[in-house]
């Protein structure tokens, strides 16, 4: 929560969070109020979009992408479904492969990131 946003914001980067979840938007403002946190999506050069996309239904992520369109996107969410430990943590949205889903907003994988999972996709905007 907030962990690449600072280490971006560290370096330089104009950086803005948006958090949907209340207890979640708390700890990031008490945590690191140096960054700002926005109440609306934002089209952003960069989106950072790193272990949440399974926290998320199928409407909430299209609602999203039909606001927003950054130019990049860092993906990773994991393609495990783990029963029992995912309803523990919230996953919902259990994809073994996000392509498809990217690929009907307008955007290509670029490249394997692996990093921060083995999972991670770096993502460009090509509509």
């Amino acid at each position: 929560m907030g962990v690449y946003s600072k280490a971006f914001k560290e370096i330089g980067y104009d950086v803005k969070i948006f958090e949907i979840f209340e207890p979640h938007r708390n700890y990031i403002s008490n945590r690191l109020p140096q960054i700002e946190i926005v109440n609306e999506p934002i089209t952003t050069d960069l989106m950072l979009f790193i272990e949440v996309s399974e926290h998320m239904t199928d409407e909430q992520l299209n609602d999203l992408f039909t606001k927003i369109k950054p130019r990049f996107i860092l993906h990773s969410s994991t393609p495990h479904e783990s029963p029992g430990f995912d309803e523990d943590w919230g996953h919902i949205n259990i994809k073994k492969d996000w392509n498809p889903f990217f690929n009907s907003f307008g955007y290509e994988k670029a490249f394997d990131v692996n990093l921060p999972t083995e999972w991670t996709k770096f993502y460009k905007r090509v509509k």
